[in-house]
This record gives C-alpha cells, sequence and structure tokens, in this order.
C-alpha cells in the first residue's frame, strides 16, 4: 500500500455519502444471500495450526461486514472496510496467549486484519460495534511494513491495535479464555496475486477443535403457555447446519409421545454453515408441568465444523406452568362384579375444569369428577385428565380399583407385541380373584426363559410364545401372549475407493435381510448430491471421507452402520487417521487406520499418543485403551516430506456396581447375612445413571431395585445377579451378591470385639479339586469348619480346639464331592465368616 501517515486520508480509501448510500443499500441487498468464506456467518471453522490459502479472495463476500474509516486505534477498529477478504473463526479449548503469522506468497503483498470478540454477541453487530468486538488489529502498511505480520510479542509487537503506516506489523501476545469464540478477518490491501500461510503453531492457547459438541442450555423458562410447541436450545459450540435434523432428537415427557415436525436455525435459515441455537418444532404442544427430556439419538452424526461428532445423550428439563393438578383419588378395593364411584378433583390454574376419565367404557359418564364404574370383574387402572378451561392446560393423576373375590382370573400384555431383534419387552400379568395369593411361573416357546416374577423382562431373538402358570394355591390357571420379533436388515456401504482430489464418486450401498423395502440414510449428508438412496453421489471430493450408511426395513427396524473409506490421492502427502469404533467401553479393542495417500510412497508412520506411553510403527494397529486416548500420527514419504494428523478415541467406563446394602452385616466381599424373617432390597444403581438405564435381575427382571427374601427356613443361601447398560454409553457390567438368610442373624448379639476372619483364614487353593488348606494368617482359637453347598445343606463339618499362631495350615479333606460352588463357614469365639469356593 502507498506509505500513508493517516489512512482517514490514504487516496483511494476517501468515500462520499453517496457511497456510504450504496454501500448500504447493497448491504440490505445481499442480506439474504448464502454466506461464503468472505462473510463472518461463514467463517472457515480452526481444526488445524496451518492453513494455506493458494489465491487472495476477491470482494468482500455477500455481507459488508466492517465499516470503513478506521485508523482509530486504540479506542476502535484499524480497518478501513473489508476488503478481499477471508474470515476464520474458532472457540479457545484451553486458555493461553494466541498468537499467529500471516506469511504472503509475495512479500511485497500487504495484509490488514481484525480479531473480534463473538462470545456474546452476533456477526452482525460488528458493524455497529467495531469499537467494542475488535481485541486485536493491525493495518501497518508501506515500505519496510509489508509481508509476514501477526500477533506475536517475541516479534516486536507492543500493542493490541495498529493503524495504517508506519506503525508495527506486529501485535502483542493475545490473552484468550476457555469457552470464548473469536473470528480473524485476513484482507488482502494491495489485491496482489497469489495467497498466503496462516500459521497458529506458536500459540500456547489451544484453539483447534477436538472437543466434541453437547446440548449446554435449554430454554425451558420460555414455555411459559401452555400449548407451546417450540423448543429452543444451544449448543457449547457451532454445529454444521447440514449435520443437523429434527430426526435426529427425540422428545419425551407428560403427554407425550411427542413428534418432531422441524428443526430452525437462524444462521442455517440464511445459508450460512454453521449455528449454535436452534428451536425444535413438535406436535402435540406442551400442556402439563413436569419433567421433560430431550435426546440426541444414537448414530445421529450431528457433527462441528472440525468432524467432532456429538455423543447420544439425554437432557432433561422442568417445565413450569399455571396447569392444574389432578387427583383421581385413593385406590380402592371391591367385591368381585361389584361397583363403585370414582373420586376426582382438581386444584390449580382457573379452577374452571373439563374433567376425562378412562377407560371410559367402563363408567357411566367419563366426563364428570365423580363417575361410577360398571360391574368390574378384573383389577383396572384408571385415568383422569382434567383440562383447564381458560388455558388449555392439563393435569393427569391415576388410580386403581381391585376386585377380591370371584374365580382367579389374570389377563397377560406385554410393552410391545413387535419389537425388532435385540430390543426389550416387558411382560405383564394382572391376576384378579381367587385367594390374592400368588405365585407365578413364566416358560416360553422356543425355550430358554423362565421366571417367577410377576412382570419378567426379555430380549427374545425370535417370535416367541410367553406361557404363564399362575396359582393362588388353590387354583392353577394357564395363559399366553405372543410377542412377533423381526429380523433387523443389514446395511452393507459397499468397499473403500480411492479417487484424484477434486473428483467426485458414487457410493455402492445396499443391504439384505430385514422386511420388504429399505429406506436409506447416508452421512455425512454434506458431501452428498442425495443421500437417501443406496448409490448416491459424492461432492467433488478434497480429502478423505468416512461415509455411513444405515438402513431402515418396512416394520421400522435399523440397521447396524456401515462404513465405507473414500480416499482421495494427489501429488500432496495426506493421512486420515481413522478408529473403528470411535467410541468404546472399558475393555474392548480399536482398529486404528492411517490410510496415507499421495507424496512420494514408501511410507514411514510414527504413531504416538495422548496420553502417552503408545508407540507404533505400522499403518494400522489394534489397541484397548482403558482411557480416552487421542492417537497422533506423524506420515513421512520416501524424500522426508511429512503430515501430521491425529484421531480421537473416547473410552466410557463400565457402570459401577454395589450391591452391599447399607446396615447389614457383611460376611464375604459380596456375601451378606440377613435374618430369615428380613426382605433385602438390593439396588443396581445411582440417581446420576443416565436415562434409559437398563437394570436386569437373574435374566428376567429388569428394575434398578430388587427385593430378596425368603420362606423362613432355618438357613437359605440366595445368589442373585445383574446385569446393568448405560443409558448413554451402552456399556454394560455384571455384579452378583449372595445372601445368607440365617434364623441365627435374627437374634445373635454382636460381640463388641470382632476379628476380621475374612484375612485371618485363607482357603488355599481356591480353585481346587474338593480338598485345601485353611492357612492361618493371624492368631485365632476354637476353629468351626462347615461346608456348605449352593442348596444350604452342611455335608461336612470339622472342629479345631486350641490357639494356632500365623503360619499354621490346616489340612482339609472332605472327600469326593462334586464339582460346583460352596461355602465355606469359618467359626471362632470372636465371630465368623464365609468364603465361597469352587471345586473343579
Amino acid at each position: 500500500m502507498p506509505l500513508i501517515i493517516n489512512r482517514a486520508i490514504a487516496p483511494g480509501r476517501l468515500y462520499s455519502l453517496a457511497g456510504s448510500f450504496l454501500l448500504f443499500l447493497l448491504a440490505f441487498v445481499v442480506k439474504a444471500q448464502t454466506p461464503t468464506t468472505q462473510d463472518c456467518l461463514g467463517a472457515i471453522a480452526v481444526c488445524d495450526y496451518i492453513y494455506v490459502e493458494d489465491s487472495t479472495a476477491a470482494g468482500f463476500g455477500n455481507y459488508f461486514e466492517i465499516p470503513y474509516g478506521g485508523n482509530g486505534c486504540p479506542d476502535d477498529h484499524c480497518m478501513d472496510g473489508e476488503r478481499n477478504s477471508r474470515w476464520y473463526i474458532f472457540t479457545v479449548i484451553e486458555s493461553g496467549n494466541l498468537r499467529f503469522q500471516i506469511t504472503p506468497q509475495e512479500p511485497t503483498d500487504d495484509y490488514d486484519w481484525a480479531v473480534f470478540n463473538l462470545t456474546t454477541r452476533e456477526c452482525s453487530e460488528i458493524m455497529d460495534n467495531p469499537d467494542v468486538m475488535m481485541w486485536s488489529c493491525n493495518a501497518a502498511g508501506g515500505a519496510g511494513f509489508q509481508g509476514t505480520t501477526g500477533i506475536s510479542s517475541s516479534s516486536g509487537g507492543t500493542v493490541d491495535c495498529n493503524n495504517g503506516g508506519l506503525t508495527n506489523k506486529w501485535n502483542a501476545d493475545l490473552p484468550v479464555y476457555e469457552g470464548q469464540t473469536l473470528v480473524l478477518v485476513v484482507s488482502d490491501w494491495t489485491q496482489t496475486p497469489g495467497g498466503y500461510t496462516l500459521d497458529f503453531t506458536s500459540s500456547d492457547a489451544v484453539i483447534f477443535d477436538d472437543e466434541k459438541p453437547y446440548i449446554q442450555t435449554i430454554y425451558d423458562q420460555l414455555i411459559d403457555e401452555c400449548g407451546t410447541n417450540e423448543l429452543r436450545f444451544v449448543f457449547s459450540e457451532n454445529v454444521k447446519c447440514s449435520s443437523v435434523s429434527h430426526h435426529d432428537f427425540e422428545l419425551e415427557g407428560p403427554g407425550g409421545p411427542y413428534t418432531l415436525d422441524s428443526i430452525y436455525g437462524e444462521n442455517c435459515s440464511i445459508g450460512g454453515k454453521t449455528e449454535n441455537q436452534f428451536s425444535l418444532y413438535f406436535t402435540p404442544g406442551i400442556y402439563q408441568s413436569g419433567t421433560y427430556t430431550l435426546k440426541v439419538k444414537n448414530l445421529s452424526f450431528i457433527s462441528d465444523a472440525c468432524n467432532n461428532y456429538a455423543e447420544p445423550e439425554s437432557y432433561d428439563f422442568e417445565v413450569s406452568l399455571d396447569s392444574p393438578e389432578a387427583d383421581a383419588g385413593e385406590d380402592q378395593m371391591i367385591s368381585y362384579g361389584g361397583s363403585t364411584t370414582l373420586e376426582g378433583d382438581g386444584s390449580g390454574g382457573s379452577g374452571d375444569y373439563y374433567f376425562h376419565w378412562e377407560p371410559a367404557d367402563l363408567l357411566d359418564d367419563p366426563d364428570v369428577s365423580d363417575p361410577a364404574t360398571v360391574a368390574l370383574t378384573m383389577n383396572t387402572q384408571f385415568i383422569l385428565e382434567i383440562t383447564d378451561q381458560s388455558s388449555a392446560c392439563l393435569g393427569e393423576d391415576t388410580m386403581w380399583v381391585y376386585v377380591s373375590g370371584g374365580p382367579l382370573g389374570v389377563v397377560l400384555d406385554a410393552s410391545s407385541s413387535e419389537i425388532c431383534d435385540g430390543e426389550q419387552v416387558n411382560l405383564f400379568a394382572y391376576p384378579s380373584g381367587g385367594s390374592e395369593s400368588y405365585t407365578f411361573s413364566w416358560t416360553s416357546d422356543p425355550p430358554g426363559f423362565t421366571s417367577d416374577m410377576q412382570n419378567p423382562t426379555d430380549f427374545p431373538s425370535q417370535t416367541t410364545t410367553y406361557m404363564l402358570e399362575i396359582s393362588d394355591g388353590f387354583t392353577v390357571l394357564t395363559e399366553e401372549i405372543t410377542v412377533t420379533v423381526h429380523p433387523v436388515p443389514v446395511a452393507d456401504a459397499g468397499s473403500n475407493q480411492t479417487i484424484e482430489v477434486g473428483t467426485s464418486t458414487t457410493l455402492d450401498g445396499s443391504g439384505s435381510g430385514g422386511t420388504g423395502t429399505y429406506t436409506y440414510q447416508w452421512e455425512p449428508s454434506s458431501l452428498l448430491v442425495q443421500n437417501d438412496i443406496p448409490n448416491p453421489q459424492t461432492l467433488p471430493l478434497t480429502e478423505p471421507v468416512l461415509f455411513t450408511l444405515i438402513i431402515t426395513d418396512e416394520n421400522g427396524c435399523e440397521s447396524e452402520a456401515d462404513n465405507v473409506l473414500i480416499n482421495t490421492e494427489g501429488s500432496s502427502l495426506s493421512a486420515l487417521p481413522l478408529a473403528e469404533p470411535p467410541a468404546v467401553c472399558v475393555g474392548e479393542e480399536v482398529l486404528v487406520t492411517a490410510n496415507a495417500t499421495g507424496g512420494g510412497g514408501e511410507y514411514t508412520f510414527a504413531w504416538t499418543s495422548d496420553p502417552p506411553g503408545f508407540f507404533s510403527d505400522q499403518p494400522s494397529f489394534t489397541v484397548e485403551p482403558e482411557v480416552s486416548t487421542r492417537y497422533d500420527l506423524l506420515l513421512t514419504d520416501q524424500f522426508g516430506s511429512e503430515f501430521s494428523g491425529h484421531v480421537n478415541v473416547t473410552v466410557n467406563p463400565l457402570p459401577v456396581i454395589d450391591l452391599i446394602p447399607d446396615n447389614t452385616t457383611q460376611i464375604g466381599e459380596d456375601t451378606i447375612s440377613v435374618c430369615v424373617r428380613d426382605s433385602v432390597w438390593l439396588d443396581a444403581g445411582y440417581d446420576t445413571d443416565p436415562t434409559g438405564t437398563i437394570y436386569y435381575w437373574d435374566g428376567s427382571y429388569e428394575n434398578r431395585y430388587y427385593r430378596a427374601s425368603t420362606n423362613g427356613n432355618w438357613l437359605d443361601w440366595q445368589t442373585h445377579t445383574v446385569t446393568v447398560k448405560n443409558g448413554v454409553t451402552g456399556c454394560e457390567n455384571s455384579g452378583a451378591i449372595t445372601i445368607l438368610f440365617d434364623f441365627n442373624q435374627c437374634a445373635i448379639s454382636v460381640p463388641e470385639v470382632r476379628q476380621d476372619l475374612e484375612q485371618a483364614l485363607v482357603i488355599q487353593p481356591n480353585p481346587n479339586q474338593g480338598s485345601f488348606n485353611l492357612l492361618v494368617m493371624e492368631e485365632v482359637a476354637d476353629v468351626d469348619l462347615s461346608l456348605i453347598d449352593v442348596g444350604g445343606r452342611t455335608i461336612y463339618t470339622e472342629h479345631f480346639s486350641g490357639v494356632y499362631n500365623p503360619g499354621h495350615a490346616f489340612k482339609i479333606q472332605p472327600g469326593f464331592i462334586d464339582r460346583g460352588l460352596y461355602f465355606v463357614r469359618l467359626t471362632t469365639p470372636s465371630g465368623y465368616v464365609i468364603k465361597k469356593m469352587v471345586v473343579q
């Protein structure tokens, strides 16, 4: 640029009032146009340290965003309008100092630039608030002040703003803080052909994004009227508009089920590439107060600009409306064939209610508060819904009418009569009449399922008929119900391909299995001409892309995702590190591949990790990480050219299971002893467990809590197992507890001093073949040993009188016993302990 002291009067930078009006008119005309990388709304996301722009941008894009009349440092911005600009956006991941340098291809090029803070503002506000939003700005120019520029105190930067002319090509290091969103505009003042390199490597702040987006805020306070059908929420960072669909979410809560109809983001609506604030629209509207859940579905493929994908997760939020509170009254008991009057009421709201009861056909008038039932012969749940006549807000409550006496009867039901393979089905038995003391025995056809629970759970893999035999002690009835299980289709995304950089290809997807015709869903859809056909055409690809295919059959059964890699090759050395799968549970394996292309061939691979401790020189490897790990690749070809990349592997922990109840006597690592008269409530979870977590007891009962009891025998052993599956990650873990129901526990007193026999006496070896040694680790006296089988029968006893010092060993030879699990009860005057022993 010409050497100037005051850029406000620089030749070529003067503009008239008419020119200003013309600029305003132009900005108005293009307001609804699609943002480009020359606009703040279309800014390039910073996903790596270095960006090479081969050519200078022309013009200012579709939005003119920086006002003329710069040279206002330090109180205002330094740029004199926006010329031949390109924009970059990033969110600070770790606080530190921001540094960068812009190196033109031509040393005489003159680049102006500015950094604006978008943390709490929008791109559209820069024009009217550059003095507030500008954080660093440089417009130095003239002989000796052209060429490389940027932020670097070590290169001579001392201030955050340098006006035009012979000021300083460098600005001072810029402190930035985690969570801030900044945008950088680079403007080519001299408009010289050739581009530039933008280099962030000297920054000690982490600005390139490897964090997964998540829903940060749900504006539940905006749902303040009954019938609202819009839910606003904010992601933790901008996500790609093309990756977001209303099909990626689920909404659950009172008054559901809810159907999601559409999603809206302001930037997306005008053609922007990214947005973080969205509105979901759904039917029906929300009419009730209560707890609601917004879910990001599995395989949603919502991603930020750096291709970090949002994980499936559930977000609870509260809705408070002036909705009435329904009261269906207390549960009632009537005789078989009798009737009763329900006692409904409401409170809150306007007080002017409309009442409706279900099931309506069992009531004389379902639209009054206190209807009379017809003659009932089975237990029935009644649902009361009241509507506020003024606000249309709703309230809901339930009650049961239990029927006693009469013949024994039972009605069976299932959570769904048709499911897909691998899904859960809950079975329900509704008994009535008889003695009202019921026992249940479930079996199945094909065989394999048994349960003595009233309402068990199963995961059938084929169509199954469940048979229930119910007894009240006098009469036995049998009833059955069939659940149809549909096979799940299999998606095939085709074979991996390698294409030239900048060209397109056709994907070769197909499906098999399942039922009927398929619907197809390819992701990322933003790189496809059409994503709902089996063989879509890609857009021209400039880097390797992993495409994912999911198919759904006519029964709504969804396949697992299948991937295909479309690699790109050209003269430049490149690689696309991939992990399959990208997220695992502790103990699972991951295959990491480099997918190198281009360069001079004869590649050398150097893999390292964060956290450190891993190295590999192979193009692919299998690893079993214990924590979430980033694998960094340094790829070198035969000419010494280098390329670096990385891939993140998320490792989700297994559910923690602690089945030992509080205030119980623990007689082993996972064994407790209780009185035979007691019931024990086992808890397999925690209040912090995510929605959708499954607790599966003894292979037939799904509930977080399990009640264990016995029939009053003198001695009863019970072992209960549970499998817990996390509702978000899908990670599973199993636990077990053994309960000794012992009559002695009902009356025995606890000595004031009890020896820790768990450590004092050790069984060795364990497992064994029926004979073993009992090692004394601490001084003990008068030891009684009992060997008990899993049925609670004592099959061997022995008594050892006297005092025994550490190092002593009792040789126990009970004779021939069958293989299996046994319990060894060891008693001394100071207490007792029960240990498990396995005979092989």
